[in-house]
């Protein structure tokens, strides 16, 4: 379990027996005094502010390991819209919190936008593969005559015949 998980648990835990909810007025009004109000609190501990001290937690016990894994991010992203290059990648990730969520996301974004690309590719394979396999008959009375284009043809209908069961499979399982 990550150090800044386990520390803002404890954190959390220390509040909520130092704080219990039976509080008087004038301790409250005293508490307010001391520290940052409810709504300042809940904005420190939003789930952004928790990811970024985790993360920055995990810079300190292993500078390394997120020096390593921004590369590979920068590597993969086109943050300034240059195509990746063949040598080691600079880490091109920023050390402001928000910055760096913003290069994130868009990491998403781009990652998904080529999954989706290369999903509507094999779907248009998959209808071809259809089409001419649902032209199988005709083309098999065709060539019956070249043993070569025949042994070519059989070939041919193997690969889609086990692609579309390769589909069929994966469609299933989701």
């Amino acid at each position: 379990m990550n150090t800044a998980l386990v520390e803002v648990q404890a954190v959390e835990a220390t509040q909520a027996e130092d704080h219990p909810a039976s509080v008087s007025a004038a301790s409250a009004v005293s508490h307010e005094a001391e520290g940052p109000t409810r709504a300042e609190s809940f904005s420190a501990d939003c789930p952004e502010h928790i990811w970024d001290r985790a993360y920055e937690s995990l810079r300190c016990d292993d500078a390394k390991l997120v020096d390593a894994y921004e590369k590979i991010l920068s590597g993969r992203s086109s943050m300034n819209g240059s195509a990746p290059e063949a040598s080691e990648p600079r880490n091109e990730i920023a050390r402001d919190p928000d910055v760096r969520r913003k290069q994130m996301l868009k990491i998403v974004q781009d990652g998904l936008q080529k999954t989706n690309r290369e999903a509507d590719v094999w779907h248009g394979i998959g209808e071809t593969a259809q089409l001419v396999l649902s032209a199988k008959g005709m083309v098999d009375s065709a060539i019956q005559a070249v043993p070569q284009a025949a042994l070519a043809w059989a070939g041919v209908c193997f690969v889609l015949q086990v692609r579309q069961r390769t589909d069929a499979t994966l469609r299933s399982c989701h």
